[in-house]
C-alpha cells in the first residue's frame, strides 16, 4: 500500500510538472516565435544542460544516493553528516564552474555552432546568455544532494513536482522580466549580454534553478 501511494504521488507530479512544462513552451513560442534570438537561447541553456547531464543527474546524483543511503543504514548522524559535506563540496565546485563558464563561454558557443556559420548578433546573444544561464549549473548540482536525499526518505512527490517551480519562473522570465528590460534598461544590458528579452528569460531560468532546488527542500 505504501509503494502504491508513492507511486501515485509521483505520478501526480509528474503530471503537474508537464502540464506547467507545456505551458512554457507555449508561451515561449508565443513570445520569441521562430527567431534567430531564441535560437541563440536554446544554444545558451543547451550549454549548462550538457554537464547537468553528465554531472548534477549522472554521476553526482548516482553516487551521493548511494553512499547516502548506505549510512543512513548505519547512522543517521553520518549520514547528515555526509549531506552537509556534499553539500558544501557541491557549492564549491559550483563557483569554480560558474567562473570557468563566463570566462570559456565564447569557446562553448562555438563549440556547439561548429556545424553553422553564426553571424555576429547570434554569437554576441549566445556567449551573453551562456555566462547567465552558466550557474544554472551548479544550483542543479545542489539540487541532485537535495534529490538524492528526498528519494531516499521516499519524499517522492516534492522531487516530481519541484520542476513546476523552474517552469513558473522560465515564464515570469519570458513575458515579465524581458519586457522590463527592454522598456526600463539598463542600457548596458544588451551590450555585454544580448538582447534585454532574452536576457530576462535567462535570469527566469536561473531563478526558477533556485525555486526547484527550494521547493525540493520544502
Amino acid at each position: 500500500m505504501a509503494l502504491a501511494r508513492s507511486s501515485a504521488r509521483f505520478a501526480l507530479g509528474t503530471l503537474i510538472s508537464r502540464v506547467s512544462g507545456l505551458a512554457r513552451d507555449t508561451v515561449i513560442a508565443s513570445v520569441f516565435g521562430a527567431s534567430a534570438i531564441l535560437d541563440a537561447f536554446f544554444v545558451a541553456f543547451r550549454i549548462p544542460n550538457l554537464f547537468r547531464e553528465m554531472l548534477a543527474e549522472g554521476a553526482l546524483t548516482n553516487s551521493f544516493t548511494k553512499v547516502y543511503s548506505e549510512l543512513r543504514s548505519v547512522s543517521e548522524e553520518k549520514a547528515e553528516d555526509f549531506f552537509i559535506k556534499s553539500f558544501q563540496l557541491v557549492c564549491v565546485l559550483g563557483i569554480a564552474i560558474t567562473l570557468a563558464g563566463f570566462l570559456f563561454a565564447p569557446y562553448f558557443v562555438k563549440l556547439m555552432t561548429f556545424y553553422s556559420e553564426p553571424t555576429p548578433e547570434f554569437m554576441h546573444n549566445a556567449v551573453g546568455l551562456t555566462r547567465i544561464l552558466f550557474p544554472f549549473l551548479p544550483i542543479m548540482m545542489v539540487g541532485s544532494i537535495v534529490s538524492g536525499a528526498l528519494y531516499e526518505r521516499s519524499r517522492f512527490f516534492l522531487s516530481a513536482v519541484a520542476p513546476v517551480g523552474f517552469n513558473v519562473f522560465f515564464i515570469i522570465g519570458a513575458v515579465c522580466f524581458g519586457p522590463a528590460l527592454k522598456r526600463w534598461g539598463p542600457y548596458w544590458v544588451e551590450t555585454f549580454f544580448g538582447d534585454p528579452v532574452a536576457v530576462g528569460m535567462a535570469m527566469g531560468v536561473v531563478l526558477g534553478g533556485m525555486a526547484q532546488v527550494w521547493m525540493n527542500a520544502f
